[in-house]
């Protein structure tokens, strides 16, 4: 049978299952306009203000999470390890580190995307490049992989350096430590 064919007999037997998935969507997704006004409990978004435009001392920006085992930072809402890894990791295995772990039993850890690592950056700091009163404990002054991987090709991704505040690409292969985050609590 050619291609063609085959493709058209597909669609036919897809079809009435896309028919009744779209219309089992759109009775169970409820009305678009509420019924009346927020609950207390619940903003606008008018009353919603952006996390990234909140602006706190350092001091006030981490808080210890999980019994002292991870550090939530207040500004990106992010939950970070508390200790980062002190072994080195290529990239893959640097993944699975992470999605592996648990911390104070809690599992959902992954590796931070390139934006979300440099958002512990600050490059007016000696090295490890680290705001002030930051409570992390034994940071590299090293490259740390993200998640990232970088547009020039498939075998490099992106992470930070925090010897001199910046991001850089490494071919996977190559070794870097790893610092583990989650969203929320």
């Amino acid at each position: 049978m050619n291609k063609k064919i085959k493709r058209k007999k597909w669609l036919r037997l897809l079809m009435p299952f896309i028919a009744i998935m779209g219309f089992n969507g759109l009775v169970f997704a409820g009305p678009l306009n509420p019924s009346g006004p927020p609950a207390p409990t619940m903003r606008t978004l008018e009353e919603i203000t952006p996390a990234w435009n909140k602006k706190l001392p350092d001091s006030e920006r981490f808080v210890d999470a999980l019994d002292g085992n991870a550090v939530l930072d207040e500004v990106t809402g992010l939950v970070w390890d508390k200790l980062p890894s002190s072994t080195l990791f290529s990239w893959i295995d640097a993944i699975e580190h992470c999605y592996s772990r648990a911390v104070d039993y809690r599992k959902g850890w992954r590796l931070p995307t390139v934006e979300q690592l440099s958002t512990l950056l600050d490059d007016s700091q000696s090295p490890p490049t680290l705001p002030t009163e930051h409570p992390f404990k034994d940071v590299q002054s090293s490259f740390y992989w993200s998640t990232t991987t970088d547009a020039i090709g498939i075998d490099i991704a992106w992470g930070v350096s925090f010897l001199n505040g910046q991001p850089f690409s490494n071919t996977k292969t190559r070794t870097g430590y790893v610092w583990c985050v989650r969203s929320g609590l």
